[in-house]
């Protein structure tokens, strides 16, 4: 089962960089993978930490991104630019946002509306700090509440 995370790719700040490092570290506990739109700044951590804890990390790329630097471990999905984040609402079973802008806005409502569940990290900027978010999208104040929250509504539905 795969987490898609969510965030800036391109100068992102520090503090998100750290968020995103200790979320994948939780996750990796729970044995859940992440799955990435994007290969630098925040999402670049999140393959690295995936690889280093031993669980599958993917980035789901168009043609025009480079690859070079990932780690070996991560399965990487090439898709035409205007259906990655379908790629990606369609392979997670949840999401993580810390920070971002439209790319982050775009796949979130994706997901949501595809009934998984989502949750954002309160102080990461951009989408979530800005209220662009969807309304059915929790704004946590702690990177931990955020990651309990998808995990425990992940393990709600997967009893349904």
């Amino acid at each position: 089962m795969f987490i898609a995370i969510l965030g800036f790719g391109y100068q992102p700040p520090a503090r998100n960089i750290k968020l995103v490092e200790e979320a994948t570290s939780m996750l990796a506990e729970q044995n859940l993978g992440i799955a990435v739109g994007n290969v630098c700044g925040t999402f670049f951590m999140a393959l690295e930490t995936a690889d280093r804890l031993g669980v599958q990390g993917v980035a789901v790329v168009d043609d025009s991104m480079s690859t070079k630097g990932l780690p070996a471990s991560t399965r990487i999905d090439v898709v035409a630019a205007d259906k990655k984040h379908d790629q990606i609402a369609r392979l997670a079973s949840a999401g993580l946002i810390v920070g971002g802008a439209e790319g982050t806005r775009k796949l979130s409502g994706k997901l949501v509306a595809a009934g998984h569940p989502v949750a954002a990290v309160k102080g990461s900027g951009g989408a979530v700090d800005d209220g662009s978010l969807s309304d059915l999208i929790p704004v946590f104040d702690s990177v931990e509440q955020a990651v309990n929250d998808v995990v425990n509504r992940l393990t709600a539905n997967s009893f349904c």
